[in-house]
Order: C-alpha cells, then structure tokens, then sequence
C-alpha cells in the first residue's frame, strides 16, 4: 500500500505541474492571438473597447526618480535578488519586484492621452535590446530599498549578497499599449484605463513593437509546452515503470 500512495504522490505532483504548465501556455496563446488580430488605432479614435495603441512617450508626462539610479523618468520597474550558497555554487532567487510611475502621456501623429501604469491594473513590461545584467546593491542603494518594503528591509538587514535590476521608462522612449479600455475625455488629454468588468485583467504596455511581443511570446509558448511535455512524459514513464513492476 506504502508504494502504491508514494506513486500516486510524485506522479499527482508531476502531473499537476504539466497542467499548470499547458494553462499557463494557452493563456499566452491567447494572448499572442489578440496580438495577432489586433489593429493599430489613432489615439484619436479609440473608445471604449479592446484597443492598440503605439506611439512615444511625451515629454508632458510627470517624471519621477528613480530608486537605485536616482535617474528622471516616467515609470520604473526594479527587482531585487538574494544570493544563497548551495554547496560549491552561488545562485540568486528574486525576492523582491515593483514598478512606479508619474503620469504617462503616450502621444501619436493624431494626439494623446493618459496611459494608466498603476501595477495592479497594468502588466508593464520593459525590455530593451540590451539585456541589462544585475548590479550589486551598495550601501546607498540598500538604504534607498530598505525604506520600501518592511519584508524586504528585514532581508536586506542580513549580511548577505544582494543585487538588483532597474529598467526605466523615459521621455521619448517608444510605447504600446493593448487590452481592453475605459476611455474619459480630460480637459487636455484623454485618458485611458483598464475596462475593470473585462478580460484580460490588466492591460499590457511594453517598449516593444507588435512584431517583437509577438516573438518574445510565442518563445514563452514553445518553451512552456516543452517543459509541461517533459513533465508529462516523466508521468507516463514513471506509471508504467510502477504497474509493470507491479504486475511483474
């Protein structure tokens, strides 16, 4: 009976993992849909609706701080990773990540608006060409993080290596934007935000092109589908390891 329940516990774990993968993949399949059948729209046109937008962002926007680099800018995304030792080898775990912003105006040929960057309703992606690597967190930097988290304030008290990865939004930068919105007329911009009753949950603005998101997304598809095939495999090999030897 003691095999029996220790294989319907590793192979319910492993199966459970491939199916959370496969989820996880189809959601990024419709995303990469929406994507594909989704038509760039004047910031002049758009209303109330699943919309693209693209265009640069203003230099009207409200610029903030940044946290580590003290840079202007419009919005912030910055992760914090904490080294651990396991035997011989140094390895990082992400134990902190949040985005700030001003107020984001997107302009295009035909006018402009107010894009909400707020991190619960908005998935905020910045990545750039150049692949920015991890800095060590030094002393002024680790001071800066340790007046933004309790959680991670108490991390950051512990003699350990930490390092972090900040990625700006700046004036100027290019920007898209894709999901369903709520649209209100200000009296100088218009502004846009997300449809709260709609699907998806948040809108999704990024620093990439349609063609570049589209790539990027369908790498994430090949690689989910890979590792929940693996696991998946490893289920079927494992159940007939386990009745033949049973039967045998």
């Amino acid at each position: 009976m003691a095999p029996f329940i220790s294989f319907l516990f590793i192979a319910g774990g492993l199966l459970i993992f491939s199916i959370l993968m496969f989820r996880s993949a189809f959601k990024i399949i419709a995303k990469k849909r929406d994507l594909n059948k989704t038509q760039t729209t004047l910031i002049r046109n758009i209303d109330n609706g699943f919309y693209e937008i693209s265009g640069i962002v203003s230099s009207e926007s409200t610029q903030i701080s940044s946290l580590a680099s003290r840079k202007e800018c419009v919005g912030f995304s910055i992760e914090v990773f904490e080294f651990y030792n396991s035997g011989n080898r140094a390895n990082s775990v992400s134990v902190f990540k949040t985005v700030k912003s001003g107020v984001c105006i997107l302009e295009d040929e035909s006018g402009s608006c107010i894009v909400d960057l707020d991190p619960e309703r908005t998935e905020l992606s910045l990545i750039f060409d150049k692949v920015t690597q991890p800095s060590e967190v030094t002393d002024d930097i680790r001071t800066a993080l340790m007046n933004v988290d309790d959680d991670l304030a108490k991390r950051l008290q512990q003699k350990k290596r930490f390092q972090y990865k900040e990625e700006l939004l700046s004036v100027g930068d290019d920007l898209h934007v894709i999901g369903n919105i709520t649209v209100s007329d200000e009296e100088k911009h218009r502004s846009i935000i997300r449809d709260p009753s709609s699907h998806p949950a948040k809108l999704s603005v990024s620093n990439q092109s349609e063609e570049a998101l589209v790539k990027t997304l369908q790498k994430r598809i090949v690689l989910q589908l890979l590792i929940a095939g693996f696991f998946l495999g490893l289920v079927i090999w494992f159940s007939v390891l386990f009745f033949t030897g049973a039967t045998a």
